[in-house]
């Protein structure tokens, strides 16, 4: 939840960075036979916006680097495009549609899904993180966030001419933190920053970015001064990215931990604007995955194949020589990693379920594969409108503009879809011209349709297996903060306050105020609350 921090910028020359710590603090940790994991999920991060990825509007030479020295797989995917359940299904090894609570925003993750975090912390691993968790969400039969214990003493802030232009959460130094406590022990940290999620900074990119009139944005977006300005201000949160992952490295090098340290980059999403983040066209799905380790002898490779970020946690456990539960429906991808061999998917599967707050028979919900040629959309409800998106500029001039100068625009993101859609990747990147109604495509888009539903009969979607009573009684937490019954930020902070009763005494008092009393009681036969 990006609204909780003020966003803006710093830098970390090496000569201030060691004038501000002691030597005795990097004291140096003897290697140890197992390796350790540092997994970073940003907020909101689209793959074509990495300077190695071929964007020429960014500067990201720390993420290069990891791209250059690590594997930089250029056909990643998300689970779903939205927070809580495409970091459950990073954490679960499991597409977000097999995971019940957690797979709608402000979700829970059930104890019976096994995170691979719990898995290392059982053989021998310490676990923690810094910034952005599981969440959006609550803890549900559960002491801690799934990826550890959440650790953010540290922050930060940067002034320019006097004036604070950045402050956040100091991801790095927490990580520090987190090692000096836990000397000699392997070791597995979460880190989530909270960029480039909204709202931005237009401080931040004053500071940093030039003029943004050069820019070029997507062809779904209006080619308006407004929308450049806005993603302007994304990119300059990209680059804040770098920045933090330039300290992840020195941190890791003056503890001594480079050589058995495994790095992971990645999105828990694509970037926040229309027909991108909560949808399922490249734009919100394709996300970074640079999988870096000391000494790789493929490294700089760009590997083409389909991965799903499901595929982390197996890969994970594969390294750490912890074993793989049969459950997982994550492939390990060691092999591709370590030999550059041994294709793991022909396609990935995504999906939506309920991301903002609406009603049961209001929730936009669709089902896709994708492959290397073709992305193939199932719109389970096509009668309902697909509106969940970020507000910002962006949006509001596409709503201003919906009955007129971008009625077209506004209609690819919002209008309603037709059950149906698949797109031809190599003449089509951006998705945009759906061929499901021409003739020569019809066996491709009937073959495609039925395979996307055999994979997700076998995977037990409740949607497809007659039990979507699962989602539709799932409960949604997000309620018990929109309607300004706690904040956010002090039930992060002091979550062991408020009990597990008095949460669930939120959320119906919250489904009441919302006019959704008869769906909490669905809710409560099926948690046996």
């Amino acid at each position: 939840m990006n609204s909780i921090f003020l966003l803006k910028v710093y830098t970390f020359p090496i000569a201030l960075i060691l004038a501000l710590h002691s030597h005795s603090l990097f004291a140096q940790l003897p290697s140890s036979e197992k390796l350790n994991f540092v997994v970073i999920v940003t907020d909101d991060l689209s793959w074509e916006h990495l300077s190695i990825n071929g964007c020429k509007y960014v500067n990201t030479p720390n993420i290069d680097r990891l791209a250059r020295e690590g594997i930089n797989f250029s056909n990643a995917f998300v689970s779903a495009p939205s927070c809580t359940p495409s970091r459950s299904a990073i954490l679960a090894g499991r597409n977000g549609f097999e995971l019940a609570q957690a797979a709608s925003l402000w979700g829970y993750l059930p104890l019976k899904y096994q995170t691979y975090t719990e898995l290392l912390e059982q053989n021998g691993y310490k676990i923690g993180g810094s910034g952005k968790g599981m969440g959006p969400g609550v803890l549900i039969n559960r002491a801690e966030d799934p990826v550890g214990k959440i650790i953010n003493q540290r922050s930060f802030s940067h002034t320019v001419n006097n004036s604070i232009v950045y402050s956040s959460i100091d991801y790095a130094e927490n990580l520090n933190l987190f090692i000096q406590n836990n000397k000699n022990q392997p070791f597995c940290f979460w880190m989530g920053p909270h960029e480039p999620h909204r709202p931005f900074s237009t401080v931040l990119t004053n500071a940093t970015r030039g003029n943004p009139e050069s820019l070029s944005v997507p062809a779904y977006l209006p080619d308006h001064i407004t929308v450049k300005k806005d993603f302007n201000d994304y990119l300059a949160e990209v680059e804040m990215i770098d920045k933090f992952v330039e300290k992840t490295l020195y941190m890791l090098e003056m503890n001594n931990l480079l050589d058995n340290t495994v790095i992971i980059f990645t999105s828990d999403n694509g970037m926040p604007f229309p027909r991108a983040k909560t949808h399922l066209y490249d734009s919100g799905t394709k996300v970074p995955l640079i999988i870096w380790r000391k000494g790789l002898n493929n490294a700089g490779k760009v590997n083409n194949q389909m991965v799903s970020l499901i595929d982390i946690a197996p890969t994970i456990l594969d390294y750490a020589n912890v074993e793989i539960p049969d459950s997982y429906s994550g492939k390990s991808l060691v092999k591709v990693i370590e030999e550059n061999r041994k294709k793991v998917r022909k396609d990935v599967l995504m999906y939506t379920e309920r991301h903002s707050w609406r009603k049961n028979d209001e929730v936009y919900v669709t089902r896709a594969i994708r492959n290397q040629k073709y992305l193939l959309i199932w719109n389970v409800k096509p009668e309902r409108l697909p509106v969940d998106t970020n507000d910002g500029p962006t949006l509001n001039l596409i709503k201003n503009g919906k009955g007129g100068e971008y009625a077209d625009i506004y209609n690819l993101s919002f209008a309603l879809r037709p059950e149906v859609e698949l797109y031809k990747i190599a003449d089509d990147p951006e998705q945009m011209n759906n061929l499901s109604n021409v003739l020569k495509f019809k066996r491709k888009t009937d073959s495609l349709k039925r395979k996307l539903e055999k994979k997700l009969f076998l995977l037990g979607d409740p949607r497809v297996t007659g039990h979507e009573e699962i989602f539709l009684n799932a409960p949604y937490f997000g309620l018990i903060f929109q309607h300004n019954l706690l904040n956010y930020s002090d039930y992060l902070n002091k979550k062991e306050q408020y009990t597990q009763k008095h949460i669930i005494e939120l959320l119906e008092k919250a489904y009441q105020m919302a006019g959704a009393s008869e769906e909490f009681e669905g809710i409560k036969k099926q948690e046996g609350w």
